[in-house]
């Protein structure tokens, strides 16, 4: 027992003498972590997860009414192509004086694929015009307006802010995520920015945030809107059948089909009026005769009669205003051109 006792004072003496002397100089550092980043708060996070649902339930509608709004539109474009095709089915080309690259006088004869690509480029742009007249008009059956605040950096780009809280005195904290600032802006309006080392959700509700003077910054608000996707798509569909089936619809789609029947018409008539003018020509040199009953005079080359009414009437001269073709027949790569007065060699 003597033995065991003066063993245990011997190991006690030694570890004395350890622990004062080897590890007298000896510091365990403070630990170091890799990264500062922390968890939100809660009730940023809340928000997010909130924000999240909200976010996956549009991606989703917007599909559906993007889907919708494509079939609308494809469904009204087989009206369109339909129809055009009926009133030119039987056209090869139209014809209409004009002038060629070179300044010569002459006809261009524009084709059927040309008179066809024409008119449905009108009747889209007047069918897409009154759809988006509804639409604007319509906004706020199918929109939410809001608004945001943007900030601008010393090259004038601007940059959006989002709004964070508020800080203890009440001033508006907004994060700009592109630069990674963080601005506030109290009742008075005035804007202020933050230079300390805290995140903008560890601000909120802080009565001191340290907010320095923001001289260098231009703020603005801007208004923003915000889209129901389900509402976009029965605002759409309204639209394209107020467009389509209307009683203003239906007769500005008449006037446009009356309007190509007389394009035809006039096309139709003026090749029996060469016709008749190459009868004329051919009787007992009529063109002569013509000349001295008074009722007609001729060019050098015993062409084209200028038409008189007291013996003829120009079926191109329309007494009453219609419909504007001049986009219809407007020439292209297919169109083709023959002068009236023969090329020198």
């Amino acid at each position: 027992m003597k033995k065991l006792l003066a063993l245990v004072l011997c190991v006690m003496m030694f570890v004395s003498v350890l622990s004062t002397n080897a590890f007298a100089d000896q510091h365990q550092p403070l630990p170091t972590y890799g990264s500062d980043t922390k968890w939100g708060s809660l009730n940023a996070a809340n928000k997010a997860i909130s924000n999240t649902k909200k976010n996956i339930d549009y991606i989703y509608g917007a599909l559906a009414a993007d889907t919708a709004v494509f079939g609308t539109v494809k469904a009204m474009d087989s009206v369109v192509v339909d129809m055009v095709k009926s009133l030119f089915a039987d056209v090869d080309t139209i014809s209409k004086d004009g002038t060629d690259a070179a300044g010569r006088v002459g006809t261009w004869y524009i084709t059927s694929d040309s008179l066809e690509k024409n008119a449905k480029a009108v009747l889209r742009d007047a069918l897409g015009g009154e759809i988006a007249d509804y639409m604007n008009s319509h906004l706020g059956s199918y929109t939410t307006v809001g608004t945001h605040k943007e900030v601008a950096d010393i090259n004038n780009n601007w940059y959006e802010l989002v709004f964070v809280g508020y800080d203890g005195y009440g001033s508006a904290i907004y994060y700009d995520a592109t630069n990674k600032n963080i601005f506030g802006q109290n009742a008075a309006k005035d804007w202020f920015i933050y230079n300390g080392t805290k995140t903008a959700q560890e601000l909120v509700g802080v009565k001191d945030p340290a907010w320095g003077q923001s001289q260098n910054n231009m703020f603005k608000e801007v208004q923003d809107f915000h889209y129901d996707p389900l509402k976009y798509a029965q605002a759409f569909a309204t639209a394209t059948s107020k467009a389509l089936s209307s009683e203003k619809g239906i007769a500005n789609i008449q006037a446009f089909a009356y309007g190509l029947m007389q394009l035809k018409a006039a096309d139709a008539v003026s090749d029996k009026m060469d016709d008749l003018m190459d009868e004329i020509a051919k009787w007992e040199d009529g063109t002569l005769i013509l000349s001295q009953y008074g009722f007609a005079d001729f060019d050098k080359l015993g062409n084209d009669p200028s038409l008189n009414p007291y013996a003829f009437i120009d079926p191109d001269v329309l007494p009453k205003a219609s419909m504007d073709l001049s986009d219809i027949v407007k020439t292209d790569n297919t169109s083709y051109f023959i002068p009236d007065f023969p090329v020198n060699p």
